[in-house]
C-alpha cells in the first residue's frame, strides 16, 4: 500500500503468486483464475476488478501476476477490503466460483504490506445486518456499483460442485 504525499491518494498493489490444491468438481476442462475486487466508498469512477489469466486443468496454478488499484483520497484505507475469488473460466456461460476470501485493508494499514495465504470458503458469512444491507442495495436497479457489490457478496459455490477431501 502506498499513499502519495502530494495528493493523499492511495495505491494498493496486489500480487497473486499461486493457488494450491484447489478442490472443485467440474464436468469439463478446469480453467482456474483468480479475481480480485476492491470494495469501499468512492469507487464508482475507479477500476474495481482485476483478474489473472486462466490456467488449463491445473489444480495448483502459478500466476505471479501483479494488479494495481488506484484509490482516491476521500477515505482512509481502513474503509476498503479486498475480495479474492478463485473461479473456473467457462466460455459461453457464467464463470463458476471455486472459493472466496476477504481481506480488510484495516488489517494491514499499520504495516504497509501484507503477505498471506487465503483460505477459500464456499461463500461469505454475513450476519443479519449484512443481509439487510444487501437487500436494500439490491433494490437500487440503476446503481451499477450497488449491483456489482450485491453480486459479489451473494456469489456462492454450488453444493453439487463441491468435493470434500
Amino acid at each position: 500500500m502506498f499513499t502519495y504525499a502530494a495528493s493523499g491518494e492511495h495505491k494498493v498493489t496486489v500480487k497473486v503468486v499461486e493457488a494450491r490444491n484447489l478442490v472443485y468438481q467440474t464436468p469439463s476442462v478446469f480453467r482456474p483464475f483468480i479475481e480480485i475486487d476492491i470494495l469501499g466508498p468512492h469507487l464508482s469512477d475507479k477500476i474495481r476488478r482485476h483478474s489473472t489469466k486462466s490456467k488449463n486443468n491445473n489444480w495448483s496454478p502459478k500466476y505471479n501476476e501483479t494488479m494495481h488499484f488506484q484509490l482516491g483520497n476521500e477515505e482512509s484505507l481502513t474503509s476498503f477490503e479486498l475480495q479474492i475469488s478463485a473461479k473456473d473460466y467457462c466460455f459461453g456461460r457464467k464463470n463458476r466460483l471455486v472459493g472466496v476470501a476477504v481481506i480488510p485493508l484495516r488489517d494491514m494499514v499499520n504495516t504497509g504490506s501484507f503477505a498471506s495465504w487465503c483460505m477459500l470458503g464456499r461463500s461469505l458469512f454475513m450476519n443479519e445486518t449484512g443481509w439487510t444491507i444487501l437487500q436494500i442495495l439490491s433494490q437500487r436497479s440503476n446503481d451499477e456499483l450497488a449491483r456489482d457489490f450485491v453480486m459479489l457478496k451473494f456469489d456462492r459455490r454450488i453444493d453439487s460442485d463441491f468435493l470434500s477431501k
